[in-house]
């Protein structure tokens, strides 16, 4: 929170809810203090779904009056961790040996190397520019016919020794769908270990400069180029019949190959 001098009136009560528990905070403001307050925090979160925090002024201002103050409620910034967990013998980076050199290649989505399921992905085309016809995949929480119990997912294989996988740009998702976009929750698999997918942090930490920029959302720096690679990235969201649909996309995928020497 900020400090008490930039406040325009005196710290009200207030409480922060995590995932609908309440908690009342007490005033930490210090009239000499010129440094954001930190007014709560909680650990040990779960790493497997999204969290909901509310922030919330407690002091009725409806019934203002000369002899009853008014008070403020101020937010500076949130400070937010993930760890993404990692495997106890997950193998460490591979090591290029001498005279062998580094290369990256591209698969936009439209490869044939991926494989999506039947559930639910379309494909949007942008308009023609300067770098040709741009596409991105996408689907949703939203129900369909095809649906079943089968959740969305794509799969492909590589060979190489990181692997870096890329969704749709802000500015295109912006531009393709009406509502507020909001990212569905996924996990990445890597052949039979999975992750799950912080996204939306992801697209909070782009840049401006970068919003017509396909956005990193996961990567892994340990695989084995002696061996062929599945990985899938697939929406754990349930089929959503009421309430907000939520979005998965992904653009390309970037992967670092190993050239031996001749």
């Amino acid at each position: 929170m900020p400090p008490k001098s930039r406040l325009g009136f005196a710290p009200g009560a207030h409480e922060v809810c995590l995932d609908g528990i309440c908690e009342r905070i007490a005033g930490r403001h210090k009239e000499e203090s010129s440094e954001p307050i930190l007014a709560w925090h909680a650990e040990r979160l779960s790493t497997e779904e999204p969290h909901l925090l509310q922030l919330r002024l407690l002091d009725d201002t409806f019934k203002w009056a000369p002899r009853v103050p008014i008070t403020s409620l101020g937010f500076q910034y949130l400070q937010y961790t993930h760890e993404t967990p990692e495997s106890s013998d997950a193998p460490p980076p591979y090591i290029v040996p001498p005279g062998a050199e580094l290369s990256n290649f591209t698969l936009h989505d439209t490869n044939f190397a991926f494989h999506y399921s039947s559930s639910g992905w379309d494909v949007n085309y942008s308009p023609l520019t300067h770098r040709g016809v741009e596409t991105f995949h996408h689907t949703s929480s939203a129900p369909n016919s095809s649906y079943g119990n089968e959740y969305p997912e794509v799969t492909f294989e590589v060979r190489g020794t990181a692997v870096y996988i890329y969704g749709g740009s802000p500015a295109t998702l912006q531009s393709t769908f009406d509502e507020t976009y909001l990212h569905a929750r996924q996990e990445v698999c890597v052949d039979s270990e999975c992750f799950p997918l912080d996204v939306h942090q992801a697209y909070l930490n782009v840049d401006q400069t970068l919003r017509h920029s396909p956005v990193l959302i996961w990567s892994s720096v340990r695989l084995n180029p002696r061996r062929v690679t599945q990985v899938r990235l697939r929406l754990i969201d349930p089929p959503c019949t009421v309430g907000t649909v939520r979005r998965m996309t992904i653009d390309r995928v970037v992967v670092t190959e190993i050239q031996e020497a001749s």
